[in-house]
């Protein structure tokens, strides 16, 4: 049992002592400490019963205060709260009242700004029928829906909005607060468009961040929102706008641009600061080794932070020595740090050019020491261009095979119709062009060259057994199965009328009337084979028809002259 019992429960103990004096219960009620009708008290929570929330005072006295006066804020047992004495009575009890207490601690802050013109933010806590109560000090009052800046059926207010009124009414006696947004709003704008006319571009101003959004930072400038956008708050471009500036903050900024039609200030922070590239060409000189963080990697190289606001750019074939990669990404990442040399810096255009691969020894300063002309080496063939194949060395040099040193006999449009591509293959080293840094390559130099051997055996007028491979409107396309070379026989040069008269893989002989092992151009006639064999027929022919003449002028024999030359032949022999 409390040592303090409630008023209440010691009138009900007075009431049900019915033999009780009643000079007695008139002397327990005047020793009663009570507190003034009027007087604000501090007080706390005992306890709460249904609705009904108990309030000790002090001096032996509790009150009562309905729980809809706390504005369904959350109370509980030994809160401490501010209340107003309605009533005191010592026989009746003690009413008090949490809203009208609010209202005298309020008063004075409320009073002056209705006696000051001012305008106040309050927060809209309830819809009424004829319009809204708004908390404004802690205290609500009442907003007029004519007086809520709505048109017509226009609603653009909801419970939970934070808005500026204008207190138009003010009663103490009667505890009564009417305010106006649709007063307020009228003296914003005049306000704001004042404010406006003040400002001009270039005007170094102070103002307070309200908000910030992705894009940047509003900034109250004295009853007007300026914007920074986030290219405006510092010479490089933060990751978050809270690394900058934080909402609160009080800020000094430029003035950029004032649109008054649009309410709309710009404004510049960055402006205000020293650019980090007035002394880029003194801290970053020519050949100088610096660090960096890598911001963004982009198809022909990666930006490097050197610091903020500054950033270099490390093209793709200055990552590395030999083949640069396919994409950036293959060497780097982002947020790695690295290491680079200045190559470039133009301030003008805010531009400096590094390269990572100068960092460490070029490769190609041996090359010569480790390849010679006529070696062989092998490499993976990385790209293709219209000419040839990009060839990635062992060692990481870059190799060269153009598509005229692929075959000795064929020829390829493209170097991608026979060779492919991440594929290894040996090659024969032609050259090393020290001028643009590459091996210049060979495939077909690991073979013999046929073009050598056809032009020793086989002289220009001599014929050669041809095999058909194909046809054209130009000619026959035919091949030396001995050489396995390609050869041309124009269709002029053909036996036939048309080229497709001649069937694929057909055999035929023709003679050979040019050769040019550099153009691999074998040019062949079959007329002149057939003009050739039709000479040979004449002249073996004409041999035949003087053989015959000349036995026909040879004398005839008898048989008498027969046996005498055989008489004389053996006389000699016995002899």
């Amino acid at each position: 049992m409390r040592k303090k019992r409630r008023w209440s429960m010691e009138l009900d103990i007075f009431k049900d002592i019915e033999d009780l004096p009643k000079d007695l219960l008139e002397e327990n009620v005047k020793n009663l400490d009570l507190p003034q009708e009027g007087e604000l008290v501090e007080g706390v929570v005992v306890s709460i019963q249904g609705d009904q929330v108990f309030i000790d005072i002090g001096g032996k006295a509790e009150g009562t205060i309905h729980i809809s006066e706390f504005k369904n804020e959350p109370v509980k047992v030994g809160d401490k709260v501010m209340v107003y004495v309605e009533k005191a009575d010592g026989t009746k009890g003690i009413k008090l009242s949490k809203h009208k207490a609010d209202f005298e601690r309020a008063w004075d802050k409320v009073n002056d700004a209705f006696q000051n013109g001012e305008l106040v933010e309050g927060r809209i806590t309830k819809r009424v029928r004829a319009g809204y109560m708004v908390d404004i000090f802690g205290v609500e009052a009442f907003m007029p829906r004519s007086l809520s800046g709505d048109v017509g059926k226009t609603r653009t207010l909801s419970v939970g909005k934070l808005i500026k009124v204008k207190i138009v009414k003010a009663d103490r006696e009667r505890k009564t607060i009417v305010v106006s947004r649709k007063d307020a709003l009228e003296e914003e704008e005049i306000a704001i468009k004042r404010r406006l006319s003040e400002l001009k571009p270039g005007m170094i101003i102070k103002g307070r961040v309200s908000g910030i959004i992705e894009s940047g930072v509003f900034v109250d400038i004295g009853g007007v929102d300026g914007f920074v956008h986030i290219s405006e708050l510092a010479w490089h471009r933060p990751q978050k706008i809270e690394d900058v500036v934080k909402k609160g903050e009080e800020i000094t900024a430029k003035v950029l641009d004032v649109d008054p039609e649009k309410k709309r200030v710009s404004l510049s922070i960055k402006q205000l600061l020293p650019h980090p590239w007035e002394s880029v060409a003194e801290k970053y000189p020519v050949g100088s080794r610096v660090k960096g963080k890598v911001t963004r990697l982009v198809d022909f190289g990666a930006f490097v932070e050197l610091e903020p606001g500054v950033e270099g750019l490390v093209y793709i074939s200055e990552i590395r020595w030999g083949r640069p990669p396919a994409h950036p990404s293959e060497v780097l990442r982002e947020g790695q740090e690295i290491e680079a040399i200045v190559l470039n810096v133009d301030v003008e255009r805010q531009r400096i050019s590094l390269g990572i691969k100068q960092t460490q020894p070029d490769p190609w300063t041996t090359v010569r020491e480790r390849y010679k002309v006529g070696d062989v080496v092998s490499g993976r063939i990385y790209d293709f261009d219209q000419y040839g194949a990009f060839v990635e060395l062992d060692d990481g040099l870059i190799g060269y095979l153009h598509v005229s040193n692929i075959s000795w006999v064929a020829k390829y449009k493209h170097p991608s119709d026979v060779l492919r591509k991440g594929k290894k293959y040996d090659f024969y080293i032609l050259g090393i062009n020290d001028k643009d840094h590459f091996v210049e390559l060979s495939l077909k130099h690991l073979l013999p060259n046929p073009w050598e051997k056809l032009k020793k055996e086989v002289p220009e007028g001599t014929p050669v057994n041809i095999r058909v491979k194909g046809a054209s409107s130009r000619g026959l396309i035919v091949e030396l199965p001995d050489y396995r070379i390609e050869g041309f026989i124009p269709a002029s040069q053909l036996l036939k009328k048309s080229p497709f008269d001649y069937e694929s893989g057909k055999e035929l002989t023709a003679c050979v009337l040019s050769i040019e092992p550099e153009r691999k151009r074998l040019i062949l006639s079959e007329k002149e084979y057939d003009r050739l064999r039709k000479a040979q027929e004449k002249e073996m022919e004409k041999k035949e028809l003087e053989k015959r003449k000349a036995m026909e002028k040879k004398p005839t024999l008898s048989l008498g002259d027969i046996l005498k030359q055989e008489m004389e032949r053996l006389k000699k022999l016995k002899e």
